[in-house]
């Protein structure tokens, strides 16, 4: 028998609010994890901790209580074991570069941003270490997207 791993204490930072950040951020609380959304939009971060509702994507979606929000990338990495990166293969670099000194080198980043950047054609293997400028552990979500059917707990 495979014994679970420990949810409790464990925090994973999400960076992005949009659609599939939303959803994997839902999906991610409701196995027992606490997570903190880290989004660009205060209002959006208020609504989330308020109201339990993302009011910019998936908003007629409840957000689990584990679930919670801010903009300020330091609050949301403080503490945490894991972070999953949802933003787009062509904003990466503007949204990572100012958080370089923020993330922990030990931390893993589970990025779920899919193709090639458009100008350097990396993928975010090649990319994330460039503009951390270090080696960073990393793991790779890929695959359709369904953020819909996450939030709706199909399969």
């Amino acid at each position: 028998m495979v014994a679970e791993p420990p949810r409790a204490g464990t925090k994973v930072c999400v960076f992005g609010s949009g659609t599939f950040g939303t959803a994997l951020s839902t999906v991610i609380a409701r196995n027992g994890y606490t997570v903190t959304m880290l989004t660009r939009r205060e209002e959006v971060a208020s609504m989330i901790n308020t109201k339990h509702v993302n009011p910019q994507h998936l908003s007629d979606c409840k957000l689990p209580p584990l679930l919670s929000a801010t903009t300020s990338a330091r609050d949301a990495l403080a503490g945490a074991n894991f972070v999953v990166h949802c933003i787009p293969v062509q904003s990466t670099a503007q949204f990572l570069e100012p958080l370089r000194d923020l993330i922990p080198t030990n931390i893993p980043i589970i990025s779920t941003s899919k193709g090639l950047h458009s100008e350097t054609l990396e993928t975010m293997c090649e990319l994330v270490p460039r503009l951390l400028m270090r080696d960073q552990p990393m793991a790779f979500l890929s695959g359709p997207t369904f953020a819909k059917e996450l939030m709706d707990a199909v399969p």
